[in-house]
């Protein structure tokens, strides 16, 4: 009988410092998940920053919308970029431009933002641009 109370006091005894261990490790469990980031997206499927590096692209302006121009290159790129914020004069529809710029993100459908660092109005593709539209 005695060894009996003696395992039931025992029992008693660990009982709560095991039932706290397995709430604490759920709740850690519980927080890495919550803020621990999951798996990685792809940029090419979502979209998200890119490497910054400076590209020169020739193409038209294709839309301008408050100051804002879409600017689509020769091979079918796109840039959204905002000629005025950066200090050059705003382009025309339509009109070629040979264009510096840098972007930094790209969205799911494959358009960047970029900055610009040089933006020239040109009448016709040169030859390294492979012509086009």
């Amino acid at each position: 009988m005695n060894n009996e109370k003696r395992r039931a006091g025992v029992w008693k005894q660990m009982i709560w410092p095991t039932f706290a261990l397995v709430m604490l490790s759920f709740f850690v469990f519980l927080m890495l998940g919550l803020f621990m980031p999951g798996s990685q997206r792809s940029v090419s499927e979502h979209g998200g920053a890119v490497p910054a590096a400076q590209y020169v692209r020739e193409g038209r302006i294709a839309r301008l919308e408050n100051g804002i121009a879409e600017f689509v290159t020769s091979s079918g790129e796109r840039f959204i970029i905002d000629p005025q914020a950066e200090g050059f004069r705003l382009p025309e529809v339509g009109s070629l431009q040979r264009v510096a710029l840098i972007p930094f993100r790209r969205s799911a459908e494959n358009i960047y933002l970029a900055r610009i660092r040089t933006m020239r109005k040109i009448s016709q593709y040169s030859h390294e641009a492979g012509g086009g539209s």
